[in-house]
């Protein structure tokens, strides 16, 4: 699907460095439900796509990270990708809800491996 429009954008290095960690360490792609905001984040490594919970539409698309030569601590640089006549409305609050939802799953998948080796 086309977007309805293309805008440069950054992510934050916490959030950047979160999703890369959960790429890591959950099954591919992952998965996260955003049911305040109704929607659901699919990560992968080179899109993170946020789709409508309701219609499963795209909503919003991270793509085009430049990461290479960057400190842990500095944002990527990416392509944002708006989809939906609203969804400008939604893409700060997706990452910071991703980030949160992020935390969750990643404590609970180092739970259950503790869980599994103890």
């Amino acid at each position: 699907m086309r977007p309805l429009k293309t805008v440069p954008k950054s992510v934050d290095a916490r959030c950047y460095n979160k999703v890369r960690l959960a790429l890591l360490r959950l099954p591919h792609p992952v998965h996260v439900e955003l049911p305040r905001l109704r929607l659901e984040m699919i990560l992968e490594r080179d899109c993170w796509m946020a789709r409508s919970l309701v219609d499963g539409a795209p909503m919003l698309s991270w793509t085009g990270f430049d990461s290479r030569g960057r400190a842990l601590h500095e944002a990527v640089p990416c392509e944002l990708h708006l989809y939906h006549v609203h969804a400008g409305l939604m893409m700060g609050n997706a990452l910071e809800h991703l980030c949160t939802a992020l935390d969750k799953a990643l404590s609970q998948a180092v739970d259950s491996t503790r869980g599994e080796s103890g």
